[in-house]
């Protein structure tokens, strides 16, 4: 479902946040902002980072504009483009597990699967 009414939107997604334990009913239900098809392709240009933080169990959400913050040991990291992502993450001496994406891949094309 889409929802265009901003305000109810942003209800919608703050009351989620605070949502505990569903009805199995809703146990599968997830919500997502709406977002510019221009936003998702530079979100792709940071896959690699996605699965990296995620397979290091490292917390990230997405802020505005894009940007990526990053919880690690208790501190928070604001990341600008997938190029600082990549040099943080070899800071951090982190490389994905998968081989599937890697700093190299060109992201704007689609990972083989």
């Amino acid at each position: 479902v889409l929802l265009e009414a901003h305000h109810v939107k942003e209800l919608i997604i703050q009351r989620s946040r605070t949502l505990k334990d569903l009805s199995a009913e809703f146990a599968g239900v997830q919500i997502f902002s709406h977002l510019l098809a221009a936003t998702l392709r530079q979100h792709k240009t940071y896959q690699w980072i996605m699965e990296t933080l995620r397979e290091n169990q490292i917390l990230y959400k997405w802020g505005f504009p894009i940007r990526m913050i990053i919880l690690r040991n208790k501190a928070t990291s604001m990341v600008h483009s997938a190029e600082e992502g990549n040099r943080l993450l070899q800071q951090w001496n982190l490389q994905p597990k998968s081989t599937k994406t890697g700093p190299l891949l060109d992201h704007t094309t689609t990972a083989p699967t």
